[in-house]
């Protein structure tokens, strides 16, 4: 009996032996994988870098601000003179303010070095890269994480903007942001989501646009929540609630100067008309060719913005069928679904964006299946910026943050084609010696 117990002892320390060995097996794969994740993640943060200062050193040598630009560029100069953040005394609340303050701060530090605002860029850039690859990863996976964050890193367009001083480097990184937040938030504490209302705010202080998209984000919360109603109702509160308190102070300052309410800008009467006047034709040039009128371009900035806002109102009421036809087309222009005779530019942006486009479809499709609410949140900047641009102007920039989830979508199609096509190679390594057997017999 003595020699049966002294044996039992022996198989049990070997038993715990082994489920040692097996778990330090387990622990090590888990380290060794961890670390693979970590330096994928770390070089492609490093090609997104390297990407943006090549295009920045290249493209952009000897940038000077135009158009849009040279308006953020004089609102900095002027917010550092002591003027405020205005283009001109005729023009007090003609752009947002969070595009200036972003250049006047790197102004005061550089003594206004257009190089440096490009530099802050291309920063702002690589982190909007680990936001869209950790946000995947939090929700489908290291696969589609990566294939997100190499889409992210070297998509054209967001490159080209690296180098310009526009607000589209600036949105794509707030957009990201709380497209982030949101998921982080999803089932946690009401400040959790007093950020998400924060960043919406500062994210419409830089463009318009993105209001929209904190009403959709609210929604998506509301319906995806799985809580009494209580619970459900206040963190939708709580965003807008902040979002409107974040551009409150600005809304104020309109107010004082103009003497009337102007929550954001001035420019929205006039984008409206230029969209639907007469002589449009839906597409995104329509801007340089739309019919001033003398007698109002006079008028103070914001009667100006208002005459131009009731012509516009009047051509949809006496024109539905053609607001429809328009927006149609908008709809069209605005996701690039055609050749727009730009040349050779458009043909290579069209090689990688249509591609881009299906990839992301595909996306939708399988993220649809693992992860509904997930899909959910990330289509809600398309819809909205959609819905906009049929209304309003559907300039090909304006769908940069739509391109961003775009990314992210078709980063998990990526994944499942990959994985996909893997799977089907073993299959037929696996079946390859059956068929020749039988092509034998």
């Amino acid at each position: 009996m003595e020699y049966y117990a002294a044996d039992f002892v022996l198989v049990a320390r070997f038993a715990e032996v082994r489920h040692r060995l097996i778990a330090d097996a387990q622990g090590n794969e888990h380290m060794v994988y961890r670390d693979n994740s970590v330096r994928w993640l770390f070089g492609i943060l490093l090609l997104a870098m390297v990407a943006r200062l090549g295009v920045v050193l290249t493209l952009f040598a000897d940038y000077e601000p135009v158009g849009d630009a040279i308006h953020f560029h004089i609102m900095a100069k002027n917010f550092l003179s002591g003027r405020g953040l205005i283009v001109d005394e005729a023009r007090l609340a003609y752009r947002t303010p969070v595009p200036a303050l972003y250049v006047a701060v790197i102004y005061a530090i550089s003594d206004s070095s257009v190089r440096a605002v490009q530099i802050a860029n291309i920063f702002l850039g690589v982190v909007t890269v680990w936001l869209a690859y950790d946000l995947v990863r939090r929700i489908f996976g290291v696969g589609p994480a990566r294939w997100a964050g190499l889409f992210v890193a070297l998509y054209p367009t967001f490159l080209l903007y690296t180098g310009q001083l526009l607000s589209e480097t600036l949105i794509l990184l707030l957009i990201a942001l709380a497209l982030w937040l949101a998921w982080w938030a999803h089932n946690g504490s009401l400040i959790r989501f007093s950020l998400v209302g924060v960043v919406i705010g500062l994210a419409a202080l830089t463009r318009q646009t993105a209001l929209p998209l904190g009403v959709l984000i609210s929604l998506w919360i509301l319906l995806t929540r799985r809580r009494n109603w209580l619970q459900r109702l206040s963190p939708p509160l709580v965003i807008l609630v902040c979002a409107v308190l974040t551009v409150a102070p600005w809304t104020l300052r309109n107010y004082i100067l103009l003497g009337e309410f102007v929550p954001l800008t001035s420019l929205g009467g006039v984008s409206l008309w230029i969209a639907n006047n007469p002589t449009a034709e839906g597409t995104g040039q329509d801007y340089s060719a739309f019919p001033h009128v003398p007698e109002l371009d006079t008028l103070p900035e914001t009667e100006r913005g208002d005459a131009y806002q009731r012509l516009a109102i009047q051509f949809i009421e006496k024109n539905p069928l053609r607001f429809i036809k328009l927006a149609l087309r908008r709809l069209q222009w605005f996701w690039h679904l055609g050749y727009h005779g730009e040349g050779l530019a458009e043909v290579v942006f069209l090689v990688v964006y249509l591609p881009m486009l299906g990839m992301a479809a595909i996306g939708v499709w399988k993220g649809w299946r693992l992860n509904r609410d997930a899909v959910l949140l990330l289509l809600t900047v398309p819809v909205a910026l959609t819905a906009v641009h049929m209304v309003f102007l559907p300039a090909g920039r304006y769908r940069l943050p739509a391109e961003l989830v775009l990314c992210m979508l078709a980063g998990i199609g990526a994944a499942w084609c990959v994985t996909a096509v893997a799977g089907s190679r073993k299959r037929q390594a696996v079946l390859a010696p059956v068929g020749e057997d039988k092509l034998l017999r």
